[in-house]
């Protein structure tokens, strides 16, 4: 499978992850999610892509995206990625990470429901704690998790260090 497809729909996973995480898709999370269609939908001249988004756009095209809607996409992109296989895992990891960010700062705010499932997600995936960028965010999660609670001046802190390091993912 083309590593391209396969990245971009790590992100997508990712990305719904990420919006998913407070259990509620708002305004700017539902564009963002329209966003990356939009963005991906040259790829549809490869027939392995091409089916992804005609399984995807449709339910981003209805104008609200529901919870089932949310489970609906996630089985399709864990179907869609069970058939890719495992190229290089550690950079299909930044891929969904990247995607992840996106989720999580399309609201606007990084709450504190957010963080604690991102920390459940970082925990899953411990084997990735002692690569780059993945121990920065182990970090700064801890740091910011101390009081079992996220205050504003966290959140905004949070918010500049995702951004960060989605720049980071992005140059490579």
């Amino acid at each position: 499978m083309n590593a391209q497809i396969q990245n971009v729909a790590y992100e997508l996973a990712g990305l719904i992850y990420g919006i998913s995480l407070d259990g509620h898709v708002n305004k700017n999370e539902f564009d963002r999610l329209k966003i990356w269609c939009e963005t991906h939908e040259p790829l549809c001249e490869l027939e392995e892509f091409k089916e992804l988004h005609q399984q995807v756009q449709p339910i981003i095209q209805s104008g609200i995206v529901t919870n089932e809607e949310i489970e609906d996409l996630t089985d399709i992109l864990n179907d869609f990625l069970k058939k890719t296989g495992d190229h290089d895992q550690n950079k299909l990891n930044l891929y969904f990470l990247h995607g992840l960010f996106e989720g999580i700062l399309a609201s606007g705010e990084v709450n504190t429901y957010e963080v604690f499932k991102l920390n459940q997600w970082m925990q899953k995936n411990e084997h990735l704690a002692d690569q780059k960028p993945f121990d920065e965010l182990h970090q700064m999660i801890s740091q910011v998790l101390k009081n079992h609670r996220i205050s504003s001046e966290d959140g905004v802190k949070l918010k500049f260090f995702i951004s960060d390091l989605m720049k980071k993912i992005k140059a490579g």
